[in-house]
């Protein structure tokens, strides 16, 4: 019992002598731990701050005859509205939003060698390529995730400006990709239409061709053609 009574007695005598250096030494930590507050405050304002917007592209469902399985209504409607689609589809849509002619059309229309301060075209590319994130999910759909980002001492502004740029970019990006899928499409008819007429006319002009020799052959061995 008195072995128990002195361990207690020495616990509080311990607790007491820790309450007496804090209270001694309240000025420096107190004083510590406003200067790591100030110096979190004053990180978290001058790092650049990255924002990112998300589009999601619902792939067209193949159709005969048309290319790349876009649908006859197509050039009315936004890609954003059709349901369905197959890998191969989805594929084809990554390719043209990841193609260099997409990332300069972005790059020209937002100004980003000027809001970046990139020195050369193919900077602006790589940096782009950076930006922004393509990938097909599993379910067939793709997203495009466009980030932007704050230059370093930004102020409240250029937060703002960040946000509105990366969901810009996101829309501009579906836009593009169907007035790129729109021409496509316009290219592809042409091009069946075309294929068509030609193979039609070579297909009548052998009519024509073999009539002749047929003709020829009755004049020459002189046979008729009796009529059914």
């Amino acid at each position: 019992m008195k072995s128990t009574t002195e361990q207690n007695n020495r616990d509080n005598v311990g607790l007491i002598d820790y309450l007496i250096v804090l209270v001694k030494r309240r000025k420096p930590i107190i004083l510590s731990f406003l200067v790591l507050v100030i110096i979190t405050i004053f990180y978290s304002l001058i790092m650049p701050k990255t924002y990112t917007a998300t589009a999601v592209i619902l792939p067209a469902t193949a159709s005969p005859g048309l290319p790349f399985g876009l649908s006859s209504d197509f050039a009315s409607r936004s890609l954003t509205s059709f349901l369905g689609g197959t890998s191969d589809e989805a594929y084809t849509l990554v390719a043209i939003l990841k193609s260099r002619s997409m990332a300069e059309s972005v790059i020209k229309k937002f100004d980003l060698m000027d809001y970046y301060e990139f020195n050369s075209i193919d900077e602006a590319v790589r940096g782009f390529s950076d930006m922004v994130n393509i990938f097909v999910e599993e379910e067939g759909t793709i997203s495009i995730k466009a980030s932007a980002e704050t230059h370093f001492f930004h102020p409240e502004e250029e937060e703002e400006e960040a946000k509105k740029l990366c969901s810009d970019i996101a829309n501009y990006m579906v836009t593009e990709l169907n007035k790129i899928y729109t021409d496509l499409q316009t290219k592809q008819a042409k091009f069946n239409r075309i294929f068509i007429e030609k193979r039609y006319r070579e297909t009548i002009e052998n009519l024509r061709a073999k009539e002749e020799e047929m003709k020829k052959f009755e004049e020459t061995y002189g046979m008729i053609s009796l009529p059914e």
